[in-house]
């Protein structure tokens, strides 16, 4: 499965199909296939789950997008106006409801990226960020109910 999104990802990226591309991405792929099973551990069944993952990380990634432009479009209307040398920096901790670390780094990395607001530390499902006002933090929350939601559905499905 893995050999097969990697082919025809390679397909999609060069633009063109010839066999002597199509014999050459094959190797190159057969090669990244066994490097992720025998290096990293990459098996039938976590390619299973990335597939049933992916409609939820996709609206996850427009998500993100969003509240990035919301975000950036507040910043720029706080370093615009006329008052607002005075900014005041929110420092605070917040119980993400996370379980697990890698849908921690996850929302971690995703408010790291947002302008106006970045991660400080993480410690157990316990974040803390710094943000520019208070109204970046209202993004921090959307996407750790977006990442909480994911989470959930893929319990209940184990």
């Amino acid at each position: 499965m893995l050999f097969t999104a990697l082919l025809l990802f390679f397909v999609i990226i060069n633009g063109a199909f010839t066999w002597e591309l199509a014999l050459a991405g094959a190797l190159v792929c057969a090669l990244a296939d066994v490097i992720a099973c025998k290096v990293l551990g990459w098996n039938r069944e976590k390619s299973k789950k990335a597939l049933r993952l992916a409609p939820s990380a996709l609206l996850y990634i427009c998500l993100l997008m969003k509240e990035m432009i919301k975000s950036g479009v507040r910043l720029i209307g706080i370093i615009l106006s006329p008052g607002a040398r005075e900014m005041k920096s929110v420092q605070t901790s917040f119980d993400s409801g996370l379980k697990s670390d890698f849908a921690l780094t996850v929302l971690s990395n995703g408010i790291s990226l947002l302008p106006g607001i970045y991660t400080l530390g993480a410690d157990g499902g316990k974040l803390t960020v710094c943000a520019a006002g208070d109204g970046f933090l209202d993004a921090a929350a959307v996407l750790a109910e977006k990442i909480r939601k994911i989470e959930e559905k893929e319990e209940a499905r184990a």
